[in-house]
């Protein structure tokens, strides 16, 4: 491989095939006056990236992933803040037909900085041996790898959804539901609710999660198998269950979501998957239901087959907000990496990842590989 190239996956274009991605070789790209460019060094794999293959949203040849780190090899003349030479994690919209360069799963990416979290201390790389790694600071690169898309995620629910305010104090007294506390989305959800806002947090798994989603800061966690799961929480919480969010986000967890919040305060249910009021059986007159989209953090519109959904500066500003407030608490531990499963085929291991998220065989942990074999 010369300078000039790099190795790339792209989706093969048939959700037929047995695989949906193919190696290719493409240009390494160079950056404009406001991007940089980084040189991966771990990626982690996420639901979005088999649904934009199979749910029809993502471009054939379009490059995949969603979540990398690694090395900043180039600073375009109008970033401030970032040098050659700083470890990073970040996120982009991977699949994208409408920008089919922007997946992450190659050797190097034009990146934008706003999306993107500078580690101020050097990040080492675990070893060959390690494919398990516990919730923790954030020092590796994996698990600078497997933090970016999922908090960002929560972001643009918390600050833009719920508008919550950064004063904790105003905070105090009210409650978030958090469907999915086992997700990847839901493990950061619960420590930004706690740490950084100050709520309540009520959250739902399987019972052998339980004792680590409350290390993390769920003040209950309950079972989501049992059949009146729902009175469980309502007598818990009350009426101070204001926010739910639905970190899982079909038709039957939104609807048990809606099902929980307060049946008079104002309340707002949020949901990953743009699920609105017409599925739900009993909508609620104090509730408003809202979907969050975090590609909507770069304040452009967002086009998936026929769904067009309106960016604008509104959700820019509480990326922003958000960042400001949650990114330091992410710099000094407070808020950890979820705890990592580590695949060592280099770029070999994108295809297992997806299948195994796609046949649901990954629980409270992020699927890790690195963008070369490790022996």
């Amino acid at each position: 491989m010369s300078l000039q190239t790099q190795q790339a996956l792209a989706f093969t274009g048939s959700t037929e095939d047995k695989k949906l991605l193919k190696l290719v070789s493409t240009e390494i790209p160079k950056p404009n006056s406001d991007q940089l460019l980084v040189k991966a060094v771990a990626f982690a794999a996420n639901p979005t990236d088999f649904k934009h293959i199979v749910f029809g949203w993502g471009g054939k040849d379009a490059f995949v992933g969603s979540d990398v780190s690694g090395e900043v090899v180039a600073v375009g003349d109008k970033v401030n803040g970032f040098a050659v030479g700083d470890h990073v994690g970040l996120f982009e919209h991977g699949g994208d037909p409408d920008h089919p360069h922007r997946g992450l799963f190659k050797e190097y990416s034009v990146v934008n900085p706003s999306l993107t979290i500078r580690y101020p201390s050097k990040l080492k790389t675990l070893g060959a041996d390690v494919t398990e790694y516990p919730a923790s600071k954030v020092e590796t690169f994996e698990g600078a790898a497997a933090l970016s898309l999922s908090i960002f995620t929560v972001g643009q629910s918390f600050a833009h959804s719920f508008d919550l305010d950064s004063d904790k104090t105003k905070n105090a007294g009210k409650t978030v539901l958090i469907w999915g506390g086992s997700t990847a989305t839901g493990i950061l959800a619960i420590q930004v609710a706690k740490k950084a806002y100050g709520l309540k947090v009520v959250t739902t798994a399987s019972k052998k999660h339980e004792s680590f989603l409350k290390s993390l800061g769920a003040d209950a966690v309950f079972d989501y198998h049992d059949s009146d799961v729902i009175d469980q929480i309502k007598k818990f919480s009350g009426e101070s269950l204001v926010y739910g969010y639905d970190t899982v986000s079909d038709e039957g967890t939104w609807n048990s979501v809606n099902d929980a919040l307060t049946e008079s305060a104002p309340a707002i249910a949020d949901n990953l998957l743009f699920l609105d009021k017409s599925v739900l059986k009993n909508p609620k007159k104090n509730v408003k239901y809202t979907k969050a989209i975090v590609h909507l953090a770069s304040g452009e519109d967002q086009q998936l087959t026929d769904l067009v959904i309106t960016g604008g500066q509104e959700f820019v500003a509480a990326h922003r907000k958000f960042y400001e407030k949650v990114v330091p608490l992410v710099l000094d531990g407070t808020i950890k990496h979820q705890p990592l499963r580590i695949l060592h085929d280099g770029l070999g291991s994108a295809e297992e990842a997806l299948s195994l998220l796609r046949n649901n065989k990954v629980s409270a942990e992020k699927l890790i590989f690195r963008v070369s074999k490790t022996e």
